[in-house]
């Protein structure tokens, strides 16, 4: 239920602030997952108290970070996971704001982390900061739109209904199996926006020096596999899940190949990016969404 996810929700940031026992919320948490919980989340949650001994032994500057992100995802989650219970999200807003609480703290986190490591990362903290959540949020939109029909038949859906309402399309009526051009249409709109957050995901990946090559590497995978799955869904917009549209094995060890090999050039890894994104609808990411942004989360 709701009122269970929130209890233990609240009692996981107590764990991470050392004001619960960990092997105790694992013992109470482990009965109550679902049979459909994968197996190596039943193991995280069994091994939590050898999880936290190793974050406890970090820095207080990595520590925080990592803790923050838990606390904004367990406060928030709860209620979005409540609304997609329902046949959509009200609005585009409200979209930014759930993958925000579920995928752009992650992004926040990992440049905190990132600007730890290394000094010159550092100096570009701000932008990198900026743009952090809109990172995230690409990835995170691209996995609504390849899973939307996944979820859909779990009872759960994170479309915005208000872009498929100008459309002419009632989400509530939607299914799999009877969807119409003004649906296609607000598809192809969404992975616009999509598109848009991923370009922005490039220019956070250009800005870690290329010295760094490792983590350029972890954004730039990413970023490039995020594209080549929207390139998918535009391609067959008739798909029915998941699978359909997923990236290839061969695709992916082509897009990782090049990467590696384009890492350390701004120039190349521009070209490579742009063809990975050749023919993909693009809507520019206005500041609006930066101010939105921060007001969900000024500390960030």
């Amino acid at each position: 239920t709701t009122e269970e996810k929130q209890h233990f929700h609240q009692h996981f940031i107590e764990v991470l602030d050392l004001k619960r026992d960990p092997a105790s919320f694992s013992r109470e948490l482990s009965p109550k997952l679902s049979a459909d919980t994968p197996v190596q989340e039943r193991e995280l949650i069994e091994r939590l108290d050898s999880v936290v001994r190793v974050t406890t032994s970090l820095k207080e500057s990595q520590r925080k970070p990592m803790a923050q992100c838990v606390q904004i995802m367990c406060e928030r989650m709860p209620g979005f996971q409540h609304e997609g219970k329902s046949l959509g999200l009200a609005t585009r807003y409200d979209m930014d704001q759930y993958c925000f609480c579920v995928a752009g703290v992650v992004g926040s986190m990992l440049t905190d982390l990132f600007c730890d490591y290394a000094e010159d990362i550092a100096q570009n903290r701000r932008e990198l900061s900026r743009l952090a959540p809109s990172f995230g949020q690409g990835l995170q939109m691209t996995n609504i739109l390849k899973d939307l029909w996944d979820d859909m038949a779990r009872g759960s859906c994170w479309l915005p209904t208000d872009v498929f309402k100008d459309h002419g399309v009632d989400l509530a009526q939607v299914t799999v199996d009877s969807r119409c051009d003004g649906f296609a249409n607000g598809l192809n709109e969404l992975i616009a926006v999509a598109h848009g957050h991923l370009r922005n995901a490039l220019e956070y990946t250009l800005l870690i020096p290329p010295q760094h090559a490792g983590i350029r590497k972890f954004c730039a995978w990413s970023v490039g596999l995020a594209l080549l799955t929207l390139g998918r869904i535009q391609a067959n917009p008739s798909y029915r899940s998941g699978a359909d549209v997923k990236v290839s094995r061969h695709m992916l060890k082509t897009i990782i190949g090049l990467t590696n090999l384009t890492i350390r050039s701004d120039t190349l890894l521009r070209l490579l990016f742009g063809f990975a994104s050749r023919g993909l609808p693009l809507e520019q990411i206005q500041e609006e969404y930066f101010v939105g942004v921060d007001r969900l989360c000024p500390q960030l």
